[in-house]
């Protein structure tokens, strides 16, 4: 999944039983599955405070 933000790709992959973030400047974040949930969470509870505001 690339998501793109002004001129900076955001990429979430699967790599084994972790999930990998790649991010600016060729930045990876590995995340084992929970915390990949926990962060889905939390992004998606930002993501509904975030709309509510904007409204």
């Amino acid at each position: 999944m690339t998501e793109t933000t002004g001129e900076h790709p955001v990429t979430a992959r699967a790599n084994g039983p972790t999930v990998v973030l790649d991010l600016l400047d060729g930045i990876g974040v590995a995340l084992d599955l929970a915390q990949a949930r926990t962060l889905l969470e939390q992004l998606q509870a930002a993501i509904a405070k975030a709309e509510r505001l904007d409204d």
